[in-house]
């Protein structure tokens, strides 16, 4: 038997999980000998092809798990690496179909990671208080009119809510009602004046049914992204705990979470002014103004735009993001408790996760680092640093 066909055979014996633990470092040793990798190559990749589309992992996990595995700090380069990217993608699926083997490389760059139980994404759901005190349960199977507020009717439809003809002046007083998402849920609203919102995990927005007055403004707790109808004549205005954001007309982010150091204003187009009891600035495009003392003038920085803004396209985005940080963003989504053994260095972590995967598949690619392991127990994350043992 050549080397070549005998790999194959060991291949296709790890496929079906059939590989003791000798042949697994045999298995191993040989892929360490870079003469070996084209046959890996094309035996993963006709596998990979071979698989019904439901069983391809996403390219962004795919990526994600490359970058941690060449031990890279940036997972954008590695999105070039095509051919590697899915090699890396067909390798994980073989490990997930063969039982979860995972390959354990002691001294290498492939961390042993845990299988561990599911933790369901976050989905479109939302509480909407209407004036009245009417609480109003919402999802994306929820469809058509669920209340008449002021001089309209409140339509729901795809996980969004509408106002429909609630413009201009009219002859009611203006009431108020706030859209409430819990941890594990979002949802959109589009305002009596066709701004557009969109509200993330564990946030609350309230807001009039009618912009009547001479200014436009709502209140924000947590994280939403607006995009402002332009009306010179009634500035928009969004109210936080820490600072103000004034606009015309424009698209820009709002990060202002209770257990945030900071506000964090982006601006992605138009002109935003963020004002607190120390004063204003005026922002520009792929600016941030960062709010974490009311009574010091806002900072500003130039953020990555892609990481700020990936939850509102279905995303997470770490660029050398601190462990807290990325926990706290998934103990919002996932609706978990996180907890942490041990000191836990705030370490840099890099990559990219679509936001439907399973919380699990996420901490598999940053354990795969070897600067963090996980452990699930219901719906609490246990953090430990390291690699898992």
């Amino acid at each position: 038997m050549t080397n070549e066909q005998h790999l194959e055979s060991l291949f296709e014996r790890y496929i079906r999980n059939e590989l003791s633990e000798p042949e697994k470092t045999e298995l191993l040793v040989m892929l360490d000998k870079g003469e070996n990798m084209a046959v890996w190559e094309q035996l993963v990749d006709g596998y990979y092809e071979s698989q019904p589309e439901s069983h391809h992992l996403p390219d962004e996990t795919s990526a994600t798990m490359l970058a941690s595995i060449l031990n890279s700090q940036q997972a954008a380069p590695v999105r070039r690496m095509v051919k590697w990217w899915r090699v890396a993608a067909a390798a994980v699926i073989c490990a997930c179909i063969a039982g979860g083997i995972w390959w354990q490389l002691q001294e290498k760059n492939i961390a042993d990671v845990p299988q561990v139980a599911l933790l369901e994404p976050g989905s479109n759901k939302a509480i909407l208080t209407l004036a009245d005190g009417q609480r109003v349960t919402l999802d994306s199977a929820l469809q058509g009119n669920i209340g008449q507020e002021g001089e309209g009717a409140v339509r729901v439809a795809n996980g969004k809510v509408y106002y429909e003809s609630l413009n201009g002046a009219g002859t009611h007083a203006v009431v108020y009602n706030t859209l409430t998402t819990p941890r594990g849920g979002q949802f959109q609203v589009e305002l009596p004046d066709k701004s557009h919102v969109w509200l993330n995990a564990a946030s609350s927005l309230r807001y009039p049914t009618a912009f009547n007055s001479t200014t436009r403004e709502v209140e924000l707790t947590g994280e939403a992204y607006f995009e402002i109808t332009p009306d010179k004549s009634k500035p928009f205005f969004v109210k936080t705990a820490k600072a103000n954001v004034r606009v015309l007309g424009t698209g820009f982010n709002v990060n202002a979470y209770d257990d945030e150091a900071s506000v964090k204003t982006t601006l992605v187009h138009g002109s935003v002014q963020v004002s607190n009891k120390a004063g204003n600035i005026i922002i520009r495009p792929g600016q941030q103004a960062t709010v974490a003392d009311a009574t010091k003038l806002p900072g500003v920085t130039s953020p990555d735009m892609d990481e700020v803004l990936a939850w509102k396209e279905g995303d997470f985005v770490f660029k050398n993001a601190g462990i807290h940080a990325i926990m706290r963003q998934l103990a919002r989504w996932y609706d978990v408790e996180v907890v942490y053994e041990g000191t836990v260095p705030d370490v840099g972590l890099s990559g990219t996760v679509h936001r439907k995967e399973n919380a699990a598949q996420l901490l598999d690619a940053l354990a795969l680092t070897k600067q963090v392991n996980f452990k699930i127990e219901g719906k609490k994350i246990i953090v430990r640093a390291g690699a898992h043992e």
